[in-house]
This record gives structure tokens, sequence and C-alpha cells, in this order.
């Protein structure tokens, strides 16, 4: 700024020649208003860059916000169950039917579908005698689906607080895949009226609407079917 204001009225002075005295009084001047406007113009940039690196903070935590569980879908391992794994799978089971399923059905109907006593031997013999499959992350069980030989998928069901975040999704895609490799292109299932939506996604379509009954209690669910296309699975190893 010095250097242009001297470089300035040095110019402006041979150009109109001005006395000395004015011409210092002058340049004075001129080198106030010049570092005036260049304090403005920072101030400026500073408080624009301020209200960018704002926006961008606000923006990221409102994110956070409105995905709370963004991250929970890294880090998910798949793998086959194992007789250990029972008790986990039952715990999961009774919290996600009394608290999801809830939306669509009765608390009697609830107890009878998932009640406290149920028999751990009997739920390790079905799951064990089937292709059966966990998701674990963090060493937690968080959702668990059951398919067996003829290509009817019996079981899918996601820890009631890890929904949304793609269990069922990553469940279902290694059950498909499996019933594909065992040379059935056709799958069958039963499902609730809060699972259908997922399942309608998939490319399921219903076959029947039942009224089945479990412990005294009846049950609306859907008998539905998907014919698996050979390219979906024929160039994925």
């Amino acid at each position: 700024i010095i250097l242009e204001t001297i470089i300035c009225f040095i110019s402006k002075g041979i150009k109109f020649h001005i006395s000395f005295r004015s011409f210092l009084k002058l340049g004075v001047v001129f080198f106030v208003l010049k570092c005036y406007t260049y304090l403005n113009m920072s101030l400026c940039v500073f408080f624009v860059e301020q209200n960018i690196k704002g926006a961008l903070y606000e923006s990221r935590e409102n994110e956070k916000y409105l995905h709370p569980l963004e991250g929970k879908e890294e880090k998910m391992i798949i793998r086959e169950y194992r007789s250990e794994d029972c008790k986990k799978i039952v715990d999961l089971f009774f919290g996600t039917v009394h608290a999801v399923n809830s939306v669509d059905y009765t608390e009697i109907q609830l107890n009878a579908w998932a009640p406290k006593d149920m028999d751990l031997y009997e739920w390790d013999k079905r799951l064990s005698n089937n292709y059966s499959v966990i998701v674990e992350k963090d060493n937690i069980i968080i959702g668990f689906g059951v398919a067996d030989d003829t290509g009817y998928f019996d079981l899918l069901y996601t820890h009631k607080d890890y929904q949304g975040i793609g269990v069922a999704t990553l469940i279902t895609n290694n059950i498909e895949k499996y019933i594909w490799q065992n040379g059935i292109q056709t799958i069958t299932t039963a499902v609730s009226i809060t699972a259908k939506p997922f399942f309608e996604k998939r490319g399921y379509v219903v076959l029947k609407k039942q009224n089945v009954e479990c412990r005294g209690q009846f049950f609306i669910n859907f008998k539905m079917q998907k014919n698996i296309p050979f390219s979906d699975f024929a160039n994925k190893k």
C-alpha cells in the first residue's frame, strides 16, 4: 500500500506541479483512504469465509441429526449361524417382534408370536438344520435370516435398534444367492404386514393374503414369490 501510494502521488505531483507540502498532505489522506479501503475488504473476506465455514459446519451437523445411524452399515459382517448364537438370536427375535411389529399387530398377537418362554433347543434345531446366517457389528448380532434347500425363505429379522441401515438387504442378498446357487430360481416366503413393503421393493409379488394361526391367535400375512433372473448372479462370484 505504501509503495503504491508513493508511486501514485509522485506521478500526480509531477503532472499537476503541486507544492511539496500539499503533496505530503494529499499523500497522507490518500494513504489513509487506501488503508481504510484495504481494511474493509479484508474484513469482508474474513466474514464471508467465516459464514461459509459456519454454513458447512451446520450442514454437517444437520446431516448427523437427520441420519443418526449413518455409518452403522460399515464393519458389518455376515456369517453362518453357530449354536452358541441361539440365545442372542432368540432375544433379538423377541425384541424386534414386540417393538417393530407392534405397529401392525396387537399385544395379544405379539405375545403369541414371540412368547417369553421360547424353547432354545427347538430354535437351535431349526436354525442348524437350514441355511441360517447372521449379521454382526462390533460383536453384536444385529440380524439373521433362514432359508431351506427348497427355496423357501423362512425367517428374516433385524435388531430393533439397527433398522434402516441395510441389514435386511445384506441378509436377503446372501440368501437369494444361496438359493440360486442351489439351482432354484423361484423363492417363496410368508411375510408379515410389516415386512411386506421391503419384499415388494425386492421384486417379490403377493400370491395370496393369508390368515394363519399361531398359539391360538390368528395373523394376517402374505405368501409371496420371486423369480430370480439368471443375470442376477450369473456374473457374480
